[in-house]
Order: structure tokens, then sequence, then C-alpha cells
């Protein structure tokens, strides 16, 4: 095994609250992918509804000779892993007082962990940095404790004394962030001088259904002559199942009372479940309920009602104060997000190669306000 897995920064504490936080990697070698590790301690009364999601608004690699390299919001990045890859990531969501939440943010530079002929030469550059913009919420309650968000950093690469037959790099990178209106087109037109693996399209607001605020996407060349792609939203979504997306679960751990919502981050929710964490006390008369009573978009509504067991009538009322609850919910797909895909097959036959060919643009059809739209793409770009 010629591959080395180097921990560039062990859990580094950071003192501000909110800024850019920047790593310089290795001067030399073979880079073929970064974890990235963050973590944040809940206040001293719990997380309520912030999430690790929340505190990182957007993750880069950069150069002076490429920049960007990778650009990517976290919700997206989490949305390319998941699709792609077929699982979550490691995203420990707990809202207990004092918690320590965490999510791994993986970064791939060619197909795979370890592709060695699709990698990040980083001898070909003058300088490579990693640059995290965060924002957390600092609260003792709905929110984080004041000084706590860390960086763990693992670059996985061979050494430069190792020689691979290097291709290409695949530059992963966001080209617009756009807020949905209730009607009309958006166009988002792609580098003219591109050659294009995916295009990744993400379109997401809390408690609203898949579908909404885009209706309809077309990819089509800049003069109209010719349209690559044409699909309903929804037929988009389950398109991505053939393409390799396969069933995702999300989890986390609540404090939570009745009428408390979870925003799940699945679209077409499949199933649930709730388990709580309380100690059942011999002799005691009531016994709380646990039950999900709506699903709108990605966010569960929860049922929490107290029994009495003494009565024979057994009245029920709300129940108001938090107890831990773990839940997860499961989707056929992930959702929200999806890939219009040109690696069938995955080499330079089947990629899209826009170079001299005028260019081409992403059509968006919408249908409702205050969705989130962020489109991003991954090239093929050499480096000699």
């Amino acid at each position: 095994m010629k591959e080395r897995t180097i921990h560039l920064v062990n859990a580094e504490a950071q003192t501000n609250n909110a800024g850019t936080y920047r790593k310089r990697l290795p001067a030399v070698g073979s880079l073929h992918a970064l974890l990235v590790t963050m973590t944040m301690t809940n206040g001293s009364t719990g997380g309520h509804t912030v999430d690790m999601l929340d505190v990182i608004d957007e993750i880069r690699v950069t150069s002076a000779r490429q920049n960007p390299i990778f650009s990517l919001s976290s919700e997206e990045l989490v949305k390319w892993w998941e699709t792609e890859n077929g699982e979550a990531v490691i995203h420990d969501a707990d809202e207990s007082a004092d918690a320590v939440q965490t999510i791994m943010l993986p970064i791939l530079f060619g197909r795979t962990f370890i592709d060695k002929e699709v990698y990040l030469p980083l001898g070909r550059f003058g300088s490579v940095d990693l640059e995290i913009d965060f924002s957390p919420t600092i609260a003792a309650d709905l929110g984080f404790a004041t000084g706590t968000f860390t960086v763990d950093i693992i670059a996985i690469m061979t050494p430069q004394e190792v020689s691979l037959p290097y291709q290409h790099t695949f530059i992963t990178r966001r080209l617009e962030a756009f807020t949905t209106v209730a009607s009309g087109e958006h166009r988002v037109p792609l580098p003219e001088d591109a050659l294009i693996r995916k295009i990744g399209v993400y379109c997401y607001e809390n408690a609203v259904e898949d579908g909404v605020n885009v209706s309809r996407l077309q990819l089509v060349m800049q003069d109209g002559s010719t349209t690559l792609y044409d699909a309903d939203w929804l037929e988009f979504m389950w398109a991505q199942s053939m393409y390799g997306a396969k069933p995702i679960v999300h989890k986390a751990k609540l404090l939570a009372q009745d009428n408390d919502v979870w925003n799940c981050g699945l679209a077409n929710v499949k199933g649930y479940s709730l388990e709580q964490l309380v100690a059942i006390e011999v002799g005691t008369d009531t016994l709380v309920m646990t039950a999900v009573d709506a699903i709108a978009g990605d966010r569960l509504t929860l049922d929490m009602a107290l029994t009495n067991t003494a009565t024979t009538t057994t009245p029920v009322s709300q129940h108001t104060t938090d107890i831990a609850l773990f839940i997860q919910a499961w989707a056929d797909v992930p959702g929200f997000f999806g890939f219009i895909p040109f690696f069938f097959p995955d080499d330079l036959s089947g990629y899209l190669d826009l170079r001299g060919s005028g260019g081409a643009e992403v059509i968006y059809t919408q249908g409702g306000a205050g969705g989130s739209l962020q489109t991003s793409i991954q090239e093929i770009k050499s480096f000699s």
C-alpha cells in the first residue's frame, strides 16, 4: 500500500464564533481526498433545532492557479455524497444539553477515495488551501456554546516519490445560488470551455414538498438548437436511482415535546421510527405516547401525549416537557437533489464537452417562491 492517510489537523479549536478557517495543504504529493470533521458543543440547556449543517456555510479548496478547485455549501456536499455513494455522511445530530454535534464531509478529487489516474497533483500548484466559512447560532438554548467549533482534517494521498499515471482532476464547484420565485423560468449558463462529468441541482425549502419550487428542468444548447436533457422534477428525482442513488436513512437525537418538528432533509419520506430514551419507573401512573402526526416535505411534526393508566377513562393531555427521543426517517432516494449525468461511460468519451460549442444553459421552470436553488458542476481539468 503506497497511499498514506495523514492527519493534517487534529480537532483544532477555533476561538472565533464565526469566520473563515484556512489551512495550507501539503505542497507536494498526489491528493486523492480530504475528510473534514467539524464539531460544536450545544448550549447548556440544549441545542434545539440547530445542526452542524447550519454551522457550515461553504467549504472550498482554492489555489491561485485554479480558484476554486472545490466549492459547495454543506447541504450540497452532503447531497452530492449521498446521491453518488448511496450512504449518509457521518452526521451526529444531537439536541441534548452540552452534547457535541459532529459532521464529517468528504472531498474527492477523483472517482473514488484512491483513484490512481484522477487526483489533485499538489506539486503543480504554488499553494493549495482548504477554507471553511462557518457561522453558528450562539445561545444557551436553541444554539451552540461559544468558542467550541473544532476542525479536524485527514488527507488521503500518495507521496511525491511514488509515480502515478495522472490523467486529470475533478473540479467540483457551485455555479450559482438563487431563491426561487412563484413562476417563470430561471436560466443558468454553463461555462463555455467546460468538459463536464455531472451537473448537480439542489432545490430545498423546509416543509415544502419536492417538485413544488421547481417543476421542470432542461439542459439546452445556448442557441436553442438542441435539448440535451428535459424532465419534470419528480421524474428527474426518480431517475437518480438508475444513476446509482440508493435508499437513504437520516437519524437524530431530539429533545422534544408535543408539536415539535424535525426537518429530516429527505424528500418523499417512506417511513420513520421513534424511540424514547427514558427510565421506566415501576408504579408510575403516567406514560408518554409519541407519534408523527404530519409529514410536509422533509418536516415531521411530533404528536406527544401523556396518559394516566390509573384511571379507567385514560384521559390524555399534551406532553409539554422535553424528553430525549431517537428518531430516524428513510426515503427511496435522498431527494431535493439530483445529477444530470454525463458519466456513461465514465471517461472522456462520455463527458459533455462544451468547448467550441457556443455554450449551454440549464433552464428551471419555477412553481413556488422561497426555494434555495443551487446549481453546481463537476468539470474535468488537467494541470501540467
